[in-house]
Order: C-alpha cells, then sequence, then structure tokens
C-alpha cells in the first residue's frame, strides 16, 4: 500500500505506492541472445569514484583479466578514478590501459550515455557490475527515484537489448530489510513489505531490488548483493569519509555516552569489494549477503573508546538517543545529523538478524572470510579515523 515519504515526524512527503513504482517495464527481458561464459572480458562499473566503488574497480582489475568500463561524472574522468584508486592505496601501474572511463550520469536517461555508445556497450561488455547510486538518508523517494530506480532500469536494458546478454550484478542493500521485527533474513527471503521502510534511500533501494529480481525471472542472468554497513579497509583502517561508523564514534566521543544495546556491524570495504569482484567474475548468480557474523557490542565500544582517551559511560538508548535530539535542537553541530533513523525516538526498535551462511561458503571456497568485528578492528578503525581527523582530542593510553 501507500507509504509515506519519511519517518514520523521526519519529513512528510507525499505518499508513494511502492509496490506499483516496482513494475518491470515490458522492454526488460531476456530475449534468447547469447549469455557470454568463461572469464570477462569488457567490464562495465559504475560508482567506480566512490569508497566501495575503488574496492570493487582494484578487485574487478584483479579478478579478471578484462578491461574496466567507468561511468563518470563531470571533467577528468580519467583523473578522478586513478586519483580515487590512489587516494586508498589501491592504484597498481598494472592497470594502466585497462581503465577505460565512459562520461555518463545515473541521474540522467540511458545513463547520461550517447544512444549510440549505450548500444555499443550493450552489444560489446560482458558483465555489468552497478555499484552506482545516491546514498542520501534525508531525501524523500521522489528525489531519489531517478538514480536509485531508473537507473537500475537501465542497466537491466542494457543488459537484455544488445546482441549479447550481459550479466548484471546489482550492488544492493540489507537496508532493504530493514523492517522492524525480530526475525532472522536469508539471502533467499523475500522482501518485505516496504510500507514499513521509513528512509526515502531504503525505498529506493527496495524498489531498485525487486525490478532487479523480476529481470531475473524472465531469465536476465542478475545477482543482487546486500552489503549492511561498509566499513574501512581491514588492513589499513582507512575509513570512508563521513560515514556512518565514524559519525557514530565521533557522536558518542563528544557526548561522553555510548548508547547501550547496540549490535554493530562492520564489514570491511576490503572484504566485501574482493567477494562480488570474485562472484561477478565467477558469474554467479543468485543473492549474496554481507554482515559480518561478529557484531560489536556497545560494551565493547565503549572500552575501546576509552582505551584511545575519550572518557565515556554506557547510557539506555532511548536516552542516547534524547541527548542526539536536544543537542541538536538546541543548534550544536553533532556528527550523527545525516543519519536521522538512527536517533529518531523510533531509533533502537528490533529489526532482523542476518543469516549469510550460503553467501560465507560460496566465498569459503576461494578463501574468503570477513574479518570478524572484535576489539582489533575497532582498534584498527579507530586509529585510522584519528588519523582522518574524524576523532579529535583522544589519545592512546
Amino acid at each position: 500500500g501507500p507509504v509515506a515519504d519519511g519517518p514520523p515526524g521526519g519529513w512528510p512527503g507525499p505518499a508513494v505506492d511502492l509496490r506499483a513504482e516496482a513494475v518491470l517495464p515490458g522492454d526488460i527481458a531476456f530475449g534468447g541472445a547469447p549469455i557470454p561464459q568463461g572469464p570477462p572480458r569488457r567490464v562495465l562499473l559504475t560508482g567506480a569514484t566512490g569508497f566501495l566503488g575503488a574496492y570493487l574497480l582494484a578487485g574487478l582489475l584483479r579478478a579478471a583479466e578484462a578491461d574496466v568500463h567507468c561511468l563518470v561524472r563531470g571533467d577528468d574522468p580519467a583523473g578522478r578514478l586513478r586519483g580515487n584508486l590512489a587516494r586508498y592505496g589501491l592504484w597498481d601501474d598494472r592497470f594502466t590501459g585497462r581503465i577505460v572511463p565512459e562520461r555518463g550520469d545515473l541521474g540522467l536517461p540511458g545513463l547520461g550515455l550517447p544512444t549510440t555508445r549505450f548500444a555499443e556497450l550493450a552489444d560489446t561488455v560482458d558483465l555489468v557490475v552497478h555499484n552506482g547510486a545516491l546514498v542520501n538518508f534525508a531525501l524523500p523517494y521522489r528525489r531519489l527515484r531517478g538514480a536509485n530506480v531508473d537507473a537500475v532500469l537501465d542497466v537491466l536494458r542494457l543488459g537484455a537489448s544488445g546482441r549479447i546478454t550481459t550479466p548484471v550484478h546489482l550492488v544492493s542493500t540489507l537496508g532493504v530489510h530493514l523492517t522492524p521485527g525480530e526475525r532472522t533474513v536469508r539471502e533467499g527471503d523475500p522482501l518485505p513489505d516496504p510500507g514499513a521502510l521509513h528512509l526515502g534511500y531504503d525505498q529506493s533501494k527496495w524498489v531498485a531490488d525487486r525490478l532487479a529480481d523480476d529481470a531475473r525471472r524472465t531469465g536476465l542472468p542478475v545477482a543482487i548483493h546486500r552489503p549492511a554497513r561498509v566499513a574501512g579497509d581491514s588492513r589499513t583502517g582507512t575509513p570512508a569519509p563521513g560515514d556512518f561508523l565514524g559519525r557514530l564514534f565521533a557522536t558518542c566521543a563528544g557526548l561522553g555516552a555510548v548508547p547501550d544495546g547496540e549490535r554493530l556491524d562492520m564489514a570491511p570495504v576490503d572484504h566485501v569489494a574482493a567477494a562480488i569482484a570474485h562472484l561477478a567474475a565467477a558469474r554467479a548468480t543468485g543473492d549474496f549477503h554481507y554482515y559480518n557474523p561478529r557484531v560489536l557490542g556497545s560494551a565493547e565500544l565503549a572500552e575501546g573508546l576509552r582505551d584511545h582517551g575519550f572518557p565515556v559511560r554506557l547510557v539506555p538508548g532511548p536516552e542516547w538517543r534524547r541527548l542526539v535530539r536536544d543537542r541538536l535542537a538546541a543548534g550544536d553541530e553533532v556528527p550523527i545529523a545525516p543519519y536521522p533513523a538512527f536517533f529518531a525516538e523510533y531509533g533502537g526498535l528490533p529489526g532482523p538478524s542476518f543469516d549469510c551462511s550460503a553467501t560465507e561458503r560460496a566465498l569459503a571456497a576461494a578463501g574468503l572470510a570477513c574479518p570478524p568485528a572484535d576489539g582489533k578492528l575497532l582498534d584498527l578503525y579507530l586509529d585510522g579515523y584519528t588519523r582522518a581527523g574524524v576523532l579529535e582530542g583522544g589519545c592512546r593510553v
């Protein structure tokens, strides 16, 4: 049924019928063109200038001997791609000549590509990894629809329309399952009723996820990858700029308080990217979930922050959320502000747990296992956030 665009007391928006939005257009269907087998030779990647995107680009270049065509907006796309890899220590001179920039824009029809170029790519690309999206947790569904829903339809159209049928690997989010109520979610489970999804972002990803699944039912080779919160590099501690964990840790340090009862999932970016690149290069289909089986509790977070020189105490979750709302109401800058669902009054309600054992089994054969979200990983991340200037004033004790 209809759902509001914003959470209760948040940003009221016109109701959108998400189920009606998730109806696959008739021109997107498997038409019988040959499906490529064997290692990919020409890959189209979207979202390569982002954090996960940098690691995916490097992972795809390592997982296959393919050239990777990257959809990029704006000027100097080649420089932006190389600079983004270098920023995270991922550039390798052996990548030279294998990265092909494609000027485009997910927010425009046809991915912002010239019509002839779209058709050329549909005929010649033998794998699409669609990782790009507009990530914004304050905008309503209607404002996210172009980049997050229409672009997915265009990617599926590209996969279905050429002389070959191009397999599509969609990077979705476990946020599509984040409706209230305790239950265990496994990879193949149907998506929940979207009426209980509060965020426009999760709503847009729910619609895109549903469309990709319907395209798969027509025979298109589609894999859907659903990460939870993608955390920093488990080897270097380097975080994503402005990410949720850094904002949460900085807010806890600033308030001198950690909300009790949290189970923080930290799926390191290097693991998630290596997993998606491996499965895409191996031409896997199906659904894959990336939720760290070992989560970090509130007490461990408080201990880690104290070890780094931030005197914090554990407070009940509702009290912590009220502290954040009071600070914001007083006009203070609070790092967690871009994630309103986390500190809203309804925040902290019990939601699903995730059993990703099918994905873990698929990856174990390739020697890929998620590093545990323990005190050691937290220390590495806290050091990374301190180096990045996200955490200030603490010192190792």
